[in-house]
Parts: C-alpha cells; structure tokens; sequence
C-alpha cells in the first residue's frame, strides 16, 4: 500500500496516527486554541475552517490558515471547509468551496485538503487533481450522520474515492446499534485487502468508540481524538484536554437514555415533523429525536417555538432568553444549539453572548440585554415570584407589561427543552459540538 508521508508522519504505516481538531471562530481564539495544542501530544492537526465567523470570505479564511501554520509550523496540518450541507457549519456554493480548496493547497500552508465525496464526481475528481498538482495531499471523504449504509455501500464510496484520485479516503458514519459499528469494521477491512493508499474508517457517536481505539487492526490509518473546546465558560478561558472521542460528536457525561429517532424509527405521528427538522436544518437535532418518543411533546415544542419567536422581542433576546434558561437548568444541548444560532445569524455581539452563558447580567455589552438577563434570572429564580424592584428595573430598561409575560413565554418553552435533555441525557450532534 502506498503511504502519504506528511512533514515527520508517515501515514499508512506503523501506528493509527492521531488527528485533532483546531476549531475557533476568531482570530484570537484560532491562537489561542493553537497554543493549547502544542501541549498535547498528537500527529496531525485538522484546522475546521468553515467555524470561523467569516468562513465566507476567502481571503480572511487564507490568513487565519497562515497564522496556524506559523503557530504550528512542523505540525502535518489537515484543511477542511466542512459545508452546512455535508454536517459543517458555513453555507456556501461550489464554487466558493472549490475554489477555496485550491487556493489552501496552493498557498503551500496546508498539507492535505478534505474534499466530501458527495460533492459530484466530476468537480470532486477535477479538484482532486488541482490539489495534486498544487503540491497537497488529498483527503476524499464521505460523512453520514444519521445512520450506518450497508458493508456495500460503505466499500463502494471508499473504492470510489481511490478511483477519483484520493491519496487518502475517510468514512464516517452513524451507528444505531453496535452491529452497525461491525458493519463499517468490515466494509473497512475488506476494502484495505486491495487499497493501495492508506483508508480512515470512523464509527461515530456512543457505539462507535471502539471503532476509534480499534480502528487499526481493521485498516484504519488514523483517528480522531478531540482536543475539546469550550466556547465561553464562566471564566472567559478556553478549556482543551486531548481524549480518545469523536470529533463528528461531542459526548455527554452518559450515553442517551432516552431513544434518539431517525426519520426512519419515529412513531407516525412524529414522523413529519422529523422530516421537516431534517429539511431545515440539514440534520436532525438529537433534540428532536428525543422529542419524537412523545408527538404531542414535539408539537408543542415547535409550535410553541414558532409562536416564541414571532412575539414582540427581538431574535436577539429571545436568544438571551433560551441561552440564560438553558445554563440555568445546566442543559448543555441547548446552551450549544443556541450559541450556535446567535453566533451564525449576528443575533447577538460576542461579549453578549459571553455574557448569557456566564450568567453575568452586569457583563453585557447592552444595558437593555444586560436588564433582560436579570429579568430572565429572576423569573427562573423565584418561580415568577419577583420583587416589585426587579420588576420595575426590568420596565425602566425599556421593557413593557407584554414582554415580561414573553420573558416567561419563552422559560418555559426552554424548560421542556432542557427537561427533556437532563432527562434523555441527550448527546450534542456534531454539528453543534462547536459551540458546546
């Protein structure tokens, strides 16, 4: 078998090499979470540029690529642009993908370029050689996030890459049951019988994670291992460890208790609202999965959101509602879902959003948010019971008779939420681990 040998690794021989993943949205979080990451010890680092804030526009996107290869300048260093589409977080079209493929691989800053498969033969296989000839490595990959596909269909993707010009190729798929971890383990294995370039085979989620330290004596050139970021604890630091875990899927203290449906294993009832949360937003939130063991439970959640949404606050504060909620209840699920939704749609400034997650009403950069947050606080605090002072502090900010009754509107519509992951322990998707 062909190796690929990057800076000091040599990929395809001896050990699985371990990757990392190097995630901020910012250029000062990109350094510092690249300061963190020459503590740990790892092969290879995956800098997951499509979390920048600005992942839309390229010349930004090529800076903060410079910067992390003068911070880590000896580190094989692995670009991926992972669109909204394929289970990232930047929506864009082809042409702004390719093209920002090919400007990282000719900047010479990154040596090997994540290309999904799905993305069509003919402009996959077109960039794969525009990469090649550029002088990087090539990476095809495929990722899904709801299921396992059969042993066929699993080797055929990954045949399909080699014959499209991968010097590496990379399944990831979604376990539903550890019989569906042994299907990948021996797509995977039959495959690397007759590959000739090394193979990434990635069984995610709670099943998955023998596939991660076991991956190796089925062909498996490398794995995964998270150096796990925390956006915006209480301190204002960001927080690494380097563990043996899924970079597709931040784990919870437990394993769901509670079932996770698919489209496919919700009740009737349940089932087209499923599909519409799949349609939406290009994967099911493992909320919604958790909710669908209850139909009526899921219509109201989403009626209710819909109704909590249109009423008088604006997007932002109802954000710092459900961010503040979520904290309080110490629902990890929803704190994530919705930094990531005030952060992608500008509801809300950086220091605001610190502040909601840190509970700090004093610490927003908006007196008005800041007065919201107490507010907000207060109600959870005392079951509604607040003080004439802090209701007459939450009128003086600017705020009237129907938006406090909103402020409990929009509680408990959190409370079903974050009740219902305490309850499930339900895991964060991949899609959210980010802003976990």
């Amino acid at each position: 078998m062909k190796t690929v040998t990057v800076k000091n690794m040599v990929l395809g021989a001896g050990r699985t090499k371990i990757a990392v993943p190097l995630v901020a949205e910012d250029s000062d979080g990109l350094m510092r979470a690249a300061a963190q990451l020459r503590t740990l010890d790892f092969d290879l680092a995956e800098f997951r540029a499509d979390f920048l804030k600005r992942a839309d526009e390229a010349d930004f996107v090529l800076a903060q690529l410079e910067k992390v290869r003068e911070a880590l300048p000896d580190t094989p260093l692995l670009f991926t642009f992972r669109r909204a589409a394929e289970g990232g977080s930047c929506p864009c079209g082809d042409d702004y993908y390719f093209a920002l493929l090919l400007r990282a691989a000719e900047s010479g800053l990154a040596d090997i370029i994540d290309i999904e498969l799905l993305a069509g033969d003919g402009p996959v296989g077109e960039a794969a050689a525009q990469v090649k000839a550029a002088g990087a490595a090539v990476l095809l990959c495929n990722h899904d996030f709801e299921r396992t596909p059969p042993k066929d269909v699993i080797a055929g993707r990954l045949k399909k890459m080699e014959a499209l010009g991968a010097d590496i190729c990379k399944i990831a798929v979604m376990p539903q049951s550890p019989q569906d971890v042994l299907t990948l383990l021996d797509a995977a294995y039959s495959v690397f019988q007759t590959a000739s370039v090394p193979l990434v085979a990635v069984s995610m989620g709670r099943f998955g994670a023998v596939s991660r330290i076991a991956g190796g004596m089925f062909g498996s050139a490398m794995t995964f291992a998270a150096a796990e970021k925390a956006f915006f604890p209480p301190s204002g630091r960001f927080r690494y460890h380097c563990r043996f875990s899924n970079t597709h899927r931040k784990q919870g203290n437990n394993m769901a208790r509670l079932t996770i449906h698919s489209v496919e294993t919700a009740p009737e009832k349940a089932k087209p609202r499923v599909e519409a949360a799949l349609k939406n937003n290009g994967f099911i939130p493992n909320l919604i999965g958790v909710l669908a063991n209850a139909p009526e439970a899921l219509a109201f959640y989403q009626e209710v959101g819909k109704l909590n949404a249109a009423n008088s606050l604006t997007p932002g504060e109802v954000e710092v509602i459900q961010i503040i909620a979520a904290r309080t209840n110490e629902c990890g699920f929803c704190v994530a879902g919705h930094t990531k939704l005030a952060t992608l749609k500008k509801l809300l400034s950086e220091q605001s959003i610190k502040a909601s997650r840190a509970l700090a009403a004093g610490e927003f950069d908006d007196a008005k948010l800041g007065a919201l947050a107490a507010f907000t606080q207060a109600v959870m605090a005392k079951k509604g019971a607040v003080s004439d002072a802090e209701l007459k502090a939450f009128f003086d900010a600017g705020y009237n008779q129907q938006q406090a009754v909103e402020v409990v509107m929009g509680v408990a519509l959190a409370t079903l939420c974050n009740y219902v992951n305490n309850v499930a322990q339900t895991e964060i998707n991949p899609e959210l681990q980010a802003f976990a």
